[in-house]
């Protein structure tokens, strides 16, 4: 027991040094202005494409203090809920209870669905989690982060502080001009590094239409649903994703006006533990992504 406490000890000083909240002691970084729509709609990644991944890293360090966005990296966390606790403690579910991806549309478009916080069926694979309930966050900010954050890993690590490494996206450049929110990262393959409990993956998400895993969205309105995000999911960074592993993540507006933040995830394989991993992440990720999005689309929704 010495023994592990003692190599804690030495490794905590170069993790938290990794995720420090702000440039280091007397450093002081200018903030460089961001391209506006009106001023040019083609969106580049910020960096080139990088495949070594010793060299992705946790949190900021030197002239990434020059984005202007910096003030939003803010790597103290809140806890996961009760419910989410409860629900993982509850897990795993009976495997009757798990439903395909493509099954998926007769669920997320109805309210009062069982087991909404942290549940896993080993069976058909299917995870869910209720991220945010009455949150300030719109369908239109939703979809707009989700174009947004693709071209910059500093961007994606301002969404999981502590967890998130490397974002970047394919094609490398993308034309915004005349586009809907959605459009902005339908069809894009962002190539992602980020621990998932104590280890670090990369892993492809390629955004696809909802219709194309049988959504009906000209239908969400009356369903109440404002943003239906679908990945299909893969390991390594690749542009062919094949399988039937999906990712999907929904505002819904309630009945009483609120809004609520959903997410399921659909693995071909996983563990419990990697089931248990997965479900914290997802929690602490999106309930971390409430407390500033509202702010940060204020301020940065007319930029690319």
């Amino acid at each position: 027991m010495k023994l592990q406490l003692t190599s804690v000890l030495i490794l905590t000083p170069s993790v938290l040094a990794q995720v420090a909240s702000g440039p280091p002691s007397g450093e002081h970084y200018s903030p460089i202005p961001l391209n506006t729509l009106s001023e040019n709609s083609t969106s580049v990644n910020a960096v080139p494409y990088q495949a070594n991944a010793s060299l992705y890293y946790l949190g900021y360090k030197g002239d990434d203090w020059t984005r202007p966005f910096s003030k939003y990296w803010n790597p103290l966390m809140k806890p996961i809920t009760d419910e989410v606790q409860k629900g993982m403690t509850e897990s795993p579910y009976a495997s009757r209870l798990a439903y395909t991806p493509q099954e998926a549309a007769g669920y997320l478009t109805r309210s009062g669905n069982s087991h909404e916080y942290g549940q896993w069926h080993v069976e058909k694979s299917t995870m869910s989690w209720r991220s945010a309930d009455r949150t300030l966050v719109t369908g239109e900010m939703y979809d707009w982060w989700f174009g947004w954050h693709l071209a910059d890993p500093q961007r994606y690590k301002l969404w999981h502080p502590v967890a998130h490494q490397y974002a970047w996206r394919y094609p490398n450049v993308a034309d915004w001009g005349n586009k809907t929110l959605p459009q902005r990262y339908i069809g894009s393959h962002s190539f992602i590094n980020e621990f998932i409990g104590n280890f670090a993956s990369k892993l492809t998400v390629n955004f696809v239409e909802p219709e194309s895993i049988g959504f009906n969205t000209s239908a969400f309105a009356s369903q109440g649903i404002e943003a239906m995000v679908v990945g299909h999911i893969t390991n390594e960074h690749v542009t062919n994703v094949t399988g039937n592993s999906y990712l999907m993540h929904q505002i819904r507006r309630k009945d009483d006006g609120s809004r609520e933040l959903r997410s399921r995830f659909f693995l071909e394989q996983f563990t419990e533990d990697q089931g248990h991993q997965l479900g914290v992440h997802c929690a602490l990720e999106m309930s971390h992504l409430a407390t500033f999005l509202p702010k940060l689309y204020a301020e940065f929704k007319d930029t690319v």
